[in-house]
C-alpha cells in the first residue's frame, strides 16, 4: 500500500509539472495568437487555462481582458480586468477599465476610474508624464460625454499648455466634431 501511495504521488507530481510546462508553452502560443489578432481563439485557450490553473491567474485574466477589449466585448473585459485590480500599481488597469466604460458611453463611471488611475500614477519619469497626459485626454473626453462641454473645453486648453510636446490633433478633432454638432466652434 505504501509503494502504491508513493507511486500515485510521483505520478501526480509528474502530471502537474507536465501541465505547468504545457501552460508555459500555451502562454507563449497565446501571446503569438494575440499579436496575430486571433482574439477569439486566445480567449478560448485562456478560459481553459483559468479553469485549470489555481495560481498566477492575473496574467491569464489580463490577457483575456485585452482580447475582449479588442473584440468590443467591454463588459467581459471589465470583469476580467477587475480580477487583476489588486495587482495594479500604476493605475493602468483602472485606466483600461475607464476606457471600456468610455466606449460604453458610461462617462460618469469612466471619470471615476480615470481619477483612480491618475491618483496611482507617479510623476517622475517621461513615460509617466505621457501616461498622465493620456489619462487627462480620456478624462476630458469623458467630461465632454457627460455634457460638461465648457469644462471639457477649458480642460483641453489647459492640456495644450501643460503638454506642448504632445500631438493633440486627435482629441481636438473629436471635440471639434462634437462642437460642430452642437453649433459651437473650438480651435486648437
Amino acid at each position: 500500500m505504501k509503494k502504491f501511495t508513493i507511486y500515485v504521488m510521483l505520478m501526480a507530481g509528474f502530471f502537474c509539472s507536465s501541465f505547468a510546462d504545457n501552460a508555459r508553452i500555451d502562454l507563449s502560443q497565446i501571446d503569438d495568437a494575440i499579436r496575430s489578432g486571433e482574439f477569439q481563439e486566445s480567449i478560448e485557450k485562456l478560459s481553459l487555462a483559468i479553469e485549470q490553473q489555481k495560481k498566477n491567474l492575473a496574467s491569464f485574466h489580463q490577457r483575456r481582458a485585452e482580447c475582449y477589449f479588442q473584440l468590443s466585448e467591454y463588459d467581459k473585459a471589465i470583469q476580467d480586468y477587475k480580477e487583476v485590480l489588486d495587482y495594479s500599481v500604476n493605475g493602468r488597469v483602472e485606466f483600461t477599465i475607464g476606457k471600456c466604460l468610455h466606449k460604453q458611453r458610461k462617462y460618469h463611471d469612466a471619470l471615476a476610474m480615470f481619477e483612480v488611475a491618475n491618483s496611482k500614477l507617479g510623476s517622475s519619469s517621461k513615460e509617466s508624464r505621457h501616461v498622465k497626459y493620456l489619462y487627462s485626454c480620456y478624462t476630458t473626453l469623458a467630461l465632454y460625454g457627460t455634457g460638461e462641454f465648457d469644462n471639457a473645453i477649458e480642460r483641453l486648453k489647459r492640456l495644450r499648455k501643460e503638454y506642448p510636446e504632445e500631438d493633440m490633433t486627435d482629441i481636438f478633432r473629436r471635440i471639434e466634431l462634437g462642437e460642430e454638432l452642437r453649433g459651437v466652434g473650438v480651435s486648437p
